[in-house]
This record gives C-alpha cells, structure tokens and sequence, in this order.
C-alpha cells in the first residue's frame, strides 16, 4: 500500500508547483484527487500501477496558493492529507 511520509504530504509547504509521493511497495492501479477546501476536484490522475519503492511527482503549478486535500486510493487502501501550496 502506499506510505505516506511521517508529516503532511508533502512535508513542508510546495513552492514549485511539484509535490512528490513516496511509495513502499508495489501500488497497482493507483489513483490520486486534489480537492480545494470546498470539495471540489482540482486534479486528477490515474495510473495502471507504480512500482516498490517509487515516488509519483504531481505537477500542481495550475493551482493557487492555498490549502488542498491530496486522496490517494490503491487497492482497496484510501488516504487523505493536507496540502499546502505557497
């Protein structure tokens, strides 16, 4: 399933527009939402599957500074965290 790093994801503040995911094991069918604070869907990917170990780097640099809601679902495994973007 996939890891999340100890902190928020990631864990500090984006000011570059890139967020990356760090994976543990082997996630088929991987599917990633970004949500403003009103709910709405700002970003979206879905990928067959993402190898042990690896890292998924999201390109948000179309979004304001803010605060969004990163969920990622794999598998029957769902996890929700706060983005910040500067």
């Amino acid at each position: 399933h996939p890891a999340w790093p100890a902190g928020p994801v990631p864990a500090h503040p984006v000011t570059n527009g890139t967020a990356t995911l760090r994976f543990e094991s082997l996630v088929p069918r991987l599917t990633v939402n970004v949500y403003d604070v009103a709910g709405s869907s700002v970003f979206a990917t879905r990928l067959p599957g993402h190898s042990a170990t690896g890292t998924l780097t999201l390109d948000l640099r179309t979004l304001g500074a803010g605060v969004y809601l990163v969920r990622v679902e794999a598998s029957g495994f769902s996890s929700t965290r706060k983005l910040t973007i500067r």
